[in-house]
Parts: C-alpha cells; structure tokens; sequence
C-alpha cells in the first residue's frame, strides 16, 4: 500500500511524518468494519450512527440479496441482520453464508413478540440474536464480543483431549475416536471451554461471560439452545453422554 510523499523538509532539517494509509473509500486500516442490514431506513441509521460513534466502519444494506452482495463488497468483520429482510429474510441470508463457508460473525435482531426467531436463527447458523426493542449502547457490546471471540480464538493454539474427544483449537475441528464432528462456531467456543476445564463444573454465568462475551441476564436461553445442540452432536450415532447438566449451577463435560 502506498504511503503518501512527504512534505519538503523543515528549517531544521526534519521531515513531516508521512500520512498513515488510506484504504479505498477513505477507510481507514484496523477499524473493525460491519455489514448492518435493516429495512427500516430510521431504525438502520440510527443503529449505524451508534456503531461508528463505537468505532466501527459501518456499511449498510436494506434487504437480504443486498446483504448478501455487501459481504462480497466489503469483506466485513461481523454482521448485524434483522431477521425480516425483504427479498431474503435473516435466516436465508445466514444460511447462505454458511452454506458458502463464510464464518463471518453473525448478530441477528428480531421482535420481542416472535421469540421462536432466535432457535430459528441460532439453528440457521448466527452467533448471537437480539429482541427488540434493543438498546443501542448493547447492541455496539455485543458486537464487540463477537469480534473479540473471533480474534481470541484465532490467537489461541493447543490440541485438547476428554477421552475419546480431540479438539484442535487452531484449526477449529472436533473428532470423536478419529471421526470428525462438526461444529458452529459458538458450539465449538463452549466446547472448548468446557473442555479446559474438564470435571469441574462450570458456571452458566462464566459460560455466557467467556463465550458470548458479556452479561446475558435477558437471553439465557440462548445458552441453553447451543448446549442442546451441542450435546446433540457429540452424541450422535450412540456416543456416551459426556456434556452433564448440574441443575442450577451450570454444566459440565466428562470422559464418561
């Protein structure tokens, strides 16, 4: 990338510091950029408004198929996506992206009234999902969080063993006696910290703290999707139970 001139040198001898580069559009490097993608033009605004106001580059798009094109475009960090886009809806662009291996870092938003949106969206592939009505300043935490998992997992690197189970934590894959399981990102967070901390009970509040990145008090129930799903895979095909729920406390995973 190219550095702009520096200027004539000064009476003293000393030369201004060239200007930092500046990426097409006049973005500038190691901001985080985001995809937000609403319908609804006052909502999305003031959502974009207090993403930048957080530090964000904010791109926007106003349907599904749009959103879709955006993630080509930009090359986005993460992505908030209402769940009623028109065109493509929420979940078909996630799933999309999914399909395509695109592991993007996905907050989905949706009505308070229509809560079966966030299994829909949690089993479609998105990381996160919030009900409305959300509060701005939450909304920029959580998306902090999400991108703050992504750079710690990519930063992390280990080989991990529970028995039969083998995590490869740099390479993000899971295999259970040499058979590979397949895992969504935020599966594979809580495994891995389960993982750590093998036979010792963990609390749901460390759980939604370290993996989801923040205090859940109003969506915990999202926990409880992914230990389902989780637990789900690790024991297909008559594999013995090793993810355990201590009542009250928290879960977890054993050997046997």
């Amino acid at each position: 990338m190219a550095w702009a001139a520096a200027g004539p040198p000064s009476p003293h001898g000393i030369h201004p510091r060239p200007a930092p580069p500046v990426r097409p559009g006049g973005e500038q490097p190691g901001r985080q950029r985001v995809l937000l993608a609403d319908a609804e033009p006052t909502r999305r605004e003031s959502m974009a408004r207090t993403l930048r106001a957080a530090g964000f580059v904010v791109h926007t798009a106003a349907d599904g198929a749009e959103a879709l094109r955006a993630v080509t475009a930009y090359h986005p960090t993460a992505a908030i996506l209402d769940v009623e886009l028109p065109v493509l809806d929420g979940a078909a662009v996630v799933i999309a992206l999914r399909q395509t291996g695109n592991r993007i870092p996905i907050c989905t938003v949706g009505p308070a009234e229509s809560a079966e949106h966030a299994v829909e969206m949690l089993e479609a592939g998105a990381d996160d999902h919030v009900l409305r009505p959300v509060t701005m300043p939450e909304l920029a935490v959580r998306l902090k969080a999400l991108v703050r998992r992504v750079e710690n997992g990519a930063r992390s690197g280990s080989l991990l063993r529970v028995g039969e189970l083998e995590i490869n934590v740099p390479g993000r894959r899971v295999a259970y006696a040499g058979v590979e399981i397949t895992l969504t990102r935020t599966e594979f967070d809580l495994l891995v910290l389960l993982a750590r901390a093998v036979g010792v009970v963990v609390t749901r509040e460390r759980l939604l703290e370290q993996v989801w990145g923040y205090d859940l008090k109003t969506g915990s129930s999202v926990l409880d999707v992914f230990i389902c799903y989780l637990r789900r895979k690790l024991e297909a095909d008559g594999r013995p139970r090793m993810l355990h729920t201590v009542r009250g406390v928290g879960y977890v995973l054993r050997p046997f």
